[in-house]
């Protein structure tokens, strides 16, 4: 495992360690990378989100944690004050991975209500679409466009 032989923990290291390590479907390695950053740095958002978004949407269920998820997207939302589309998608997509679909859908209204660009809006309505017929979203992180 290539984690063991990082030996510089520092916060950038380790968020761009995690990005890496996430698009390119080390799904287990980017949770431990992520772990680390929202245990050495709690207050910085994105890596709860991404988090999060793992958790929930990952294509091996063996890596899906729906009780994890929503509470690394909740953190994400809480540090943010729940108004970022992003981190609101996440938290939709734990709830709906959690089997809480009408959560789901009301949380996915109000990330489609904030969303600041055109092109994303496809995405979440696709996936409130989802959550409407009570279908979880799975993301293959190697598909490029991953959180």
């Amino acid at each position: 495992m290539f984690l063991s032989r990082v030996v510089d923990t520092s916060f950038i290291v380790l968020c761009v360690l995690a990005a890496l390590v996430t698009i390119t479907s080390f799904g287990q390695e980017a949770i431990t990378v992520l772990e680390m950053v929202t245990e050495t740095h709690p207050f910085y958002h994105r890596p709860w989100n991404l988090l999060g978004w793992t958790y929930a949407t990952y294509p091996e269920r063996d890596i899906r944690n729906p009780q994890s998820a929503m509470m690394c997207a909740l953190s994400a939302n809480q540090l943010t004050q729940f108004r970022n589309a992003e981190y609101l998608d996440s938290l939709a997509a734990a709830y709906a991975e959690a089997g809480q679909f009408d959560d789901a859908i009301s949380t996915q209204i109000d990330a489609i209500d904030r969303l600041s660009t055109t092109p994303e809006r496809a995405g979440f309505l696709e996936r409130l679409e989802m959550y409407r017929q009570n279908e979880p979203f799975r993301e293959d992180p190697r598909d490029g466009d991953y959180r």
